[in-house]
């Protein structure tokens, strides 16, 4: 989503861009906006079977085979598009650039491929060495611990191999831009995530719908899928205490058994993926973000305040977001202070809505797609013009 409102945006500031992605059918059918905007898109068209993808990439280059034992998770399924894409890139790179951006860190290898005299750009959606740190630390499981861990050192070591070849770094928040400087060196600014605030402002909350709870996200992301449990279980029993009728909405697809299974516990539905966002912010009386680990800024985040729902958000999930703690949404890192803000929202509606309407002001003025468009303007000329 942020790549496809940054480009729309891009496109219509008239920078000439070529776009080299697989894509799924209906990606490819979406591209018809950004060709619109004047961007020009060359895409290898993806299997509907993930696991076929990986396989016909392994059969064409055995060594894809053999990269799954020592990169990344995430590293080595880029390297996978990249079998199916090096004809296209080859074909690209043969033309004359004045830069190539690579969307993701997880994606840095693909800079031994750009030709030594084009500066390289690299776009830290999330610094995945941190996120499956982060994880690491909130794992229960020694396995999962272990596993967390070496993908956060191989995460790493893939950036700090590849950064001396890199000439600027674009986080989403100005904590990561330091990060990413400090860690390997490269020249960083800051372009934020965004959210459709003009389609979400129309969202109105439904009166008659009281004490309910949600927290939107992809189930099959593991930080998503820990909040959900971690919500279900430890806050919102908690908060049903002082409000019995509280309820939690769980909404977003690919949820795996232990969350489609707290739709078994009393005040929790388990929704899966919805068409449309709006009716589901409707219905809510407060937004939350319970994230324990995870990284970057948080559309979720973004969206609910742009639908001006009052939100309570952990520290994690409110972090990359230039959010005061009591004037724009209320931050709280324990169960038992998550709950307390949970329910002092429910019990005064005026406050909750002052909380919103200031939630709403600022996404609006600063988070918005064209003002995060902008941005990446800015950076893209300080860095090829500057």
């Amino acid at each position: 989503m942020r790549l496809f409102h940054v480009l729309r945006e891009l496109g219509a500031r008239g920078w000439p861009i070529t776009l080299v992605a697989p894509a799924s059918p209906a990606k490819i059918e979406r591209g018809a906006v950004l060709r619109e905007a004047g961007i020009t898109l060359r895409s290898v068209r993806r299997p509907a079977s993930r696991g076929r993808e990986a396989m016909e990439a392994t059969l064409a280059t055995p060594a894809v085979g053999w990269a799954m034992l020592t990169r990344s998770w995430a590293s080595w399924q880029a390297e996978v598009y990249r079998t199916e894409l090096a004809p296209t890139l080859d074909d690209v790179f043969a033309e004359f650039w004045d830069a190539v951006l690579i969307e993701h860190d997880w994606a840095v290898r693909w800079a031994r491929m750009v030709p030594d005299t084009v500066p390289i750009g690299l776009v830290f959606q999330n610094l995945t060495g941190d996120l499956h740190r982060r994880r690491a630390g909130t794992e229960h499981h020694r396995v999962a611990r272990v596993l967390a861990r070496r993908e956060s050192w191989l995460a790493e070591r893939e950036v700090a191999a590849h950064a001396p070849r890199l000439s600027r770094a674009i986080a989403c928040s100005r904590d990561d831009a330091e990060r990413i400087e400090e860690r390997w060196g490269i020249p960083s600014g800051v372009v934020p995530n965004g959210t459709e605030t003009a389609r979400l402002a129309g969202v109105r909350h439904d009166a008659e719908l009281t004490g309910r709870l949600v927290f939107t996200g992809t189930m099959s992301y593991p930080p998503n899928a820990q909040a959900a449990i971690w919500m279900a279980r430890e806050v919102l029993p908690l908060v049903r205490v002082r409000r019995p009728d509280a309820t939690l909405q769980l909404v977003g697809g690919g949820a795996p058994p232990e969350v489609e299974a707290l739709g078994t516990l009393e005040g929790v539905d388990v929704t899966g993926r919805v068409p449309a966002l709006e009716p589901v912010l409707a219905r809510a009386e407060v937004a939350v973000a319970p994230l324990l680990s995870g990284g970057g800024t948080k559309l979720k985040v973004l969206e609910a305040l742009a639908a001006g729902r009052p939100l309570v958000a952990t520290p994690v999930g409110a972090e990359g977001i230039e959010v005061t703690h009591g004037e724009h949404l209320l931050v709280a890192a324990d169960a038992p202070a998550f709950a307390r803000a949970v329910v002092d929202l429910l019990n005064d509606r005026p406050a909750a809505i002052s909380l919103a309407e200031r939630g709403r002001t600022l996404v609006a003025e600063r988070y918005d797609w064209s003002a995060v468009g902008g941005r990446m303007d800015a950076v893209l000329r300080d860095w090829l013009l500057g």
